[in-house]
């Protein structure tokens, strides 16, 4: 592990104000700590010492969580400092950087042989999975933006300077220009760029900045956030929560637009798309609104988590002090269920095959980047279930409140659906063998709403009884992967809506549109409550010790007085296992 600051630094006293905080920097150099030249904004987290009544802070590097530590000037060598940021030779300085190069680079060559021949099912999951890829193997070196709109979103949320953004911006945009210069040497395919047959160009840039402050959003909340992200435990799933954000916008714009997400391959393919005779500027019109998207995420970002803003709580982010306010759990909840209803209606444009998949990365996405402040239910089915379930999962005020902040984001989304497609109802209605077998559209609706309200119960529970500082990766993907289920099971049988606040935003749209007969969707919201209920009476039944009274603690006598032989800890009546 790193090695703290010694306590010659003090001790602010009963609560450290944001002077000493940012005083700290200049205090690392003082005690012969080397800070990087790639970015001089750190994190400090609290620990204790052998000494009592004393205090230890150690240092970290701000966004990447990686230690800062002294630097030994003799030929001992330079501590545990990694490679990648020891300030030594021009190899370890360019390291982040190359990191960036190398990993724009894979990006944007997948982009343009998918968009040039892949297939037409699994190109845009190869864009994700490449994305992913990427992530996890360059993270640690320089943090894995990769993308030029999350490196200028992190300046903005004070996690880079000015100057460490700007070269990662620019290395980022060489990456992906040398990937497409490579691809247009051998390249026989044409990349098809632009707003698809029926849609304009307005239409395509809204889709384009939508999902790029998707994705942004979600790297910051599961990136440089300090409570989802801690320096001494970090979490193991923003490869997978970013990737899974293309998977949901690539699969849901793919009628509207293709969206790219990303100006460093937005660039690259416009210099491919030079090659053609018939060539375009799409990509160079994407760019603003992309640059758009970034500051809508950050924005987005300090209205959910703004305690992040504070100085003080990077010290301590599991301070029961630093609870998220209503007003952050509520717009976390508005944003989750905005993005997932967005993405089910962009989907039924096309009747994508892959509409389940994608509605369930959103979903996995959302989880994993507002599960921490909300709970992450983005389901008025959900949040009504939780409150039945009992007021440690959620409580009567904060299910009102997120009830209402869930259907006024299906019907944002929902509205947003009929700008960008102007011409076209969402048409949900059951399928062609089931239209006279209300029976198995009922079942079906019910069965598969039940199953995502039971799955956030029973990971919130686990967070509670276990342990609030222990971190379940797997959670957010368990939560997604049941929308995933619901929609390839169902979604001939029902069309899979599973989500109140998504039948009455498509229910409102359809009736605006005139179209009376789809408004009948609005009748799945019985049957959608009715899972949830059902999924808090099978929470009540295997969930007993969730119920369970906390019960007294009770002391064993002591059998001496030595010190060396003190009384064992009390535990709850009935043993260890309560």
């Amino acid at each position: 592990g790193p090695f703290p600051l010694a306590e010659e630094i003090p001790h602010p006293g009963s609560e450290p104000s944001a002077a000493w905080v940012l005083g700290l920097q200049p205090a690392l150099r003082a005690h012969d700590y080397q800070v990087p030249w790639l970015g001089t904004r750190v994190d400090c987290c609290k620990g204790t010492t052998a000494r009592a009544g004393t205090t230890r802070y150690s240092m970290y590097r701000s966004h990447t969580g990686l230690p800062i530590t002294r630097v030994d000037t003799g030929r001992e060598g330079l501590g545990h400092l990694p490679a990648s940021f020891i300030d030594k030779d021009w190899r370890e300085s360019c390291a982040p950087f190359l990191a960036e190069f190398c990993g724009t680079f894979l990006i944007t060559l997948t982009y343009l042989c998918n968009a040039s021949a892949g297939d037409p099912v699994w190109a845009i999951t190869s864009n994700a999975l490449m994305t992913m890829v990427v992530l996890y193997s360059f993270g640690h070196v320089s943090g894995g933006n990769m993308n030029p709109c999350i490196s200028l979103a992190l300046w903005l949320a004070k996690r880079h300077t000015f100057w460490t953004s700007l070269c990662l911006c620019v290395f980022q945009i060489a990456g992906g220009s040398v990937a497409a210069l490579t691809f247009y040497r051998f390249a026989v395919a044409k990349v098809n760029l632009g707003p698809k047959p029926g849609f304009n160009g307005w239409e395509a840039l809204v889709v384009e900045c939508i999902f790029t402050t998707m994705i942004v959003f979600v790297y910051l909340n599961c990136a440089a956030s300090r409570g989802n992200n801690p320096v001494n435990t970090p979490n193991g799933f923003i490869g997978l929560a970013v990737g899974l954000c293309h998977i949901a916008g690539g699969y849901a714009s793919a009628d509207v637009s293709g969206t790219v997400m990303n100006p460093a391959v937005a660039i690259g393919l416009q210099i491919v798309d030079m090659k053609d005779e018939l060539r375009t500027s799409w990509a160079m019109e994407y760019l603003p609104m992309e640059i758009a998207g970034a500051f809508l995420a950050v924005s987005a970002y300090r209205l959910v988590r703004p305690m992040e803003l504070e100085a003080s709580f990077l010290l301590d982010p599991h301070d029961p002090h630093w609870q998220p306010p209503s007003s952050s759990r509520i717009m976390a909840e508005f944003i989750g269920t905005f993005f997932t209803v967005f993405t089910k209606a962009l989907n039924n444009i096309g009747k994508s095959k892959a509409e389940a998949w994608s509605v369930a990365a959103a979903v996995a996405s959302m989880q994993y980047a507002l599960g921490g402040v909300s709970g992450g239910h983005f389901n008025p089915a959900v949040s009504i279930s939780a409150a039945i379930g009992g007021r440690r999962l959620c409580t009567a005020r904060n299910a009102v409140l997120y009830v209402g902040a869930q259907i006024i984001a299906g019907l944002t989304a929902s509205t947003m659906y009929g700008v960008v497609h102007q011409r076209g109802e969402i048409v949900i209605r059951p399928g062609e063998k089931y239209v006279n077998k209300m029976s198995a559209v009922v079942l079906g609706e019910i069965i598969f709403t039940a199953l995502p309200c039971y799955t956030v119960m029973a990971v919130s529970a686990k967070r509670i009884l276990v342990s609030k500082r222990r971190r379940y990766d797997m959670d957010g993907l368990a939560v997604g992967m049941c929308t995933a289920v619901g929609g390839f099971a169902a979604g001939n049988i029902s069309g899979a809506v599973l989500n109140p606040a998504m039948a009455l935003g498509f229910t409102g749209l359809n009736v605006i549109g005139g179209d009376l007969f789809q408004s009948t969707v609005g009748i799945y919201i019985c049957y959608e409550l009715v899972g949830g209920f059902l999924a808090s009476g099978l929470f009540w039944l295997t969930h007993a010790d969730f119920f369970r009274v906390k019960p007294v603690a009770v002391e064993a006598p002591s059998t001496t007085s030595s010190p060396a032989l003190a009384s064992p800890k009390p535990f709850p009546l009935g043993g260890p296992h309560g």
